[in-house]
């Protein structure tokens, strides 16, 4: 399925882009001249916006490099974040502590997306018909 196949393809060029250096606004510009419903699509199939997923995968990942050791400084850099009081504000927004207070427990993952979508409905070469007097239903 084509469709499927683009959805598939925009999470992967969102997902090749989160340790890019450039911005979220960048990425998400370039991906809509590649993929221009992706907004709205994404949006309403999953329920938030390209923005929101590349922000919420860079924070997450961010946490887990601080958890490997990485400095708050090296995290700034490899996800491509404008200050520390910009990465600090984000961060304490999502986990609910400043990102030189990482604990474990407190990080929960965002992993990332996958995409399968299937489209069912009637077959039409067979024909079916109603037996009985029963009134149908709106919908039915």
């Amino acid at each position: 399925m084509a469709f499927g196949n683009d959805i598939a393809g925009y999470i992967e060029y969102l997902e090749e882009n989160i340790y890019s250096s450039e911005s979220e606004t960048r990425i998400i510009f370039d991906g809509k001249q590649r993929y221009p419903w992706a907004d709205g699509v994404f949006s309403g199939i999953f329920g938030f916006t390209p923005r929101e997923y590349v922000r919420k995968r860079r924070l997450y990942l961010a946490a887990l490099d601080l958890l490997e050791g990485y400095t708050v400084a090296d995290v700034i850099v490899k996800y491509a974040f404008f200050s520390y009081s910009t990465f600090s504000k984000a961060f304490k927004a999502m986990y609910g502590i400043p990102p030189a207070r990482i604990e474990r427990n407190r990080i929960y993952e965002y992993p990332r997306l996958e995409c399968s979508i299937s489209i069912r409905g009637a077959d039409i070469g067979e024909k079916k018909y109603l037996e009985g007097k029963r009134e149908l239903q709106k919908g039915e």
